[in-house]
């Protein structure tokens, strides 16, 4: 007995050849449209949830002291005024054109700025390593303080130092997006990188590797 026979379904026709192809071109543009808006709107969110994690690092300095109007203290601190966590990758810090390698060193710039009226620096020091830590938004890490003993007559020399001090540093996102910001640029915003540049006299904040290189530091080192 033969078994009966069976038809594929075809799709439906109008009998007219112009008005079937219009209505499959039409269907593909549908297609295309759907797809377009469809990839759009994943761009979007993407855009949207890295705008919601967006760090901004900027290292700021501070000359003011905590005791009163007649008191100086240097200070040097990264802060994130972004809306999400950054990982410090490098930075980079110059008294004018002059690269500072470590904290030694920029003790020793800021004692050159009162000489030869001061001819010595006797301060208290207080560093703490940031490369390669996470800073969270909207928090300020302190990367070092100096406290001369004889604030009255540093308020003048911290000054002429603070205002020539520039820095760099680069830094990634939760993302992994990376930033560099440089205040010689003068742009007003960070700079988008693929990766962060190693720069040529990155300064060194490992506080174990101060302490041991600094015996004759004015002041002690604190270790955080």
């Amino acid at each position: 007995m033969d078994s009966p026979e069976v038809h594929a379904p075809h799709a439906g026709h109008t009998g007219h050849r112009w008005l079937d192809i219009a209505m499959a071109c039409a269907a593909l543009l549908v297609s295309c449209v759907s797809l377009y808006v469809a990839v759009h709107h994943g761009e979007t969110m993407e855009k949207m949830v890295a705008a919601a994690s967006w760090p901004n690092l900027e290292a700021n300095v501070t000359v003011g002291g905590q005791d009163g109007p007649d008191t100086a203290r240097l200070g040097i601190a990264i802060s994130n005024t972004g809306v999400g966590p950054a990982r410090l990758e490098t930075l980079e810090i110059w008294h004018g054109d002059t690269p500072l390698s470590d904290a030694r060193a920029l003790i020793d710039a800021l004692a050159a700025e009162a000489k030869p009226a001061i001819p010595s620096l006797s301060a208290r020091l207080e560093a703490r390593s940031l490369v390669g830590t996470v800073i969270g938004a909207r928090e300020d890490s302190a990367l070092l303080t100096v406290a001369p003993e004889d604030s009255g007559a540093w308020q003048l020399p911290i000054i002429r130092f603070a205002v020539r001090v520039q820095s760099r540093l680069c830094y990634c996102s939760v993302f992994d997006e990376c930033y560099v910001s440089d205040t010689r640029a003068r742009r007003g915003r960070p700079e988008r990188v693929a990766h962060c540049p190693e720069p040529a006299v990155p300064y060194r904040d490992d506080t174990t590797d101060l302490i041991d290189a600094m015996p004759a530091a004015p002041g002690p080192v604190t270790k955080p």
